[in-house]
């Protein structure tokens, strides 16, 4: 891994789960479906709240996840709907285009970046690499993300599955992601946390995949194609060759 590190052009990274932890997001979440739950008039606790959101989550990966494209505002959007609503033709649509809207505003004004965020992309700047986000979220959103949390200068580009119109873990995305950073496959390596998204996609793009995995969630990856050349706890380990560990 010290290797291709050295010896590649590009290093591009996933967003939310790789950059900042998505735990700092979970109380402003909690906020967002009491809201939610008040204008509806629903009386419920935290535990049926959330169990209400991943119902509808789940629902609305079954509806989107079969696409190469797709707006991550329609699929909030759905998660809402299956998730507060008895039927989604039931579902108020001022109210769920609202609950969208409040999710983009608390994840641009309150995510927390990791601690060795912006340490490890401006040292791998400083080494010449180029340096990319490259999201599935939309691009507003992202770019508004992007600015609060300080990264827009921290960065070379960024590539939103919107303007990409490729959501990974199409390569689609990957492969305009690599145009932007001028270079092959063979010379970027692809930072990510999900195995099915960022992994499968980047490694299907030809992109050597790191799964950045601080609470060991994937241990024991069944799929062949979700499995990471590599893995990481942190994201100081990029530049820390003891402290990596190949797929």
């Amino acid at each position: 891994m010290q290797q291709c590190v050295v010896d590649c052009h590009a290093v591009l990274f996933d967003f939310a789960g790789t950059l900042f932890d998505e735990r700092s997001l979970r109380q402003p979440m909690l906020e967002n479906l009491q809201w939610l739950a008040e204008m509806l008039g629903l009386s419920a606790d935290e535990k049926t709240l959330r169990a209400m959101y991943k119902r509808g989550l789940r629902e609305a990966y079954i509806e989107y996840m079969g696409k190469a494209s797709y707006r991550h505002d329609a699929f909030f959007a759905a998660c809402y709907r299956y998730g507060f609503f008895d039927a989604a033709s039931n579902a108020d649509e001022v109210l769920v285009a609202e609950a969208v809207a409040r999710q983009n505003y608390n994840t641009a004004t309150k995510l927390r970046l990791r601690p060795d965020c912006v340490e490890t992309l401006r040292g791998l700047r400083d080494l010449g690499k180029h340096v990319q986000i490259v999201s599935n979220f939309d691009e507003a959103p992202l770019v508004s993300a992007l600015e609060n949390s300080g990264l827009l200068t921290e960065i070379d580009s960024w590539t939103s599955s919107e303007s990409a119109g490729s959501c990974k873990p199409d390569i689609g995305i990957f492969q305009i992601a690599l145009d932007k950073a001028e270079c092959d496959a063979a010379d970027a390596i692809y930072v990510g946390d999900a195995p099915m998204h960022d992994v499968a996609g980047a490694k299907a793009s030809g992109m050597a995949a790191v799964l950045i995995d601080p609470l060991k969630r994937h241990t024991e990856i069944k799929q062949p194609s979700w499995r990471p050349d590599f893995r990481i706890e942190s994201l100081a380990a990029l530049s820390c060759p003891k402290k990596l560990g190949v797929g």
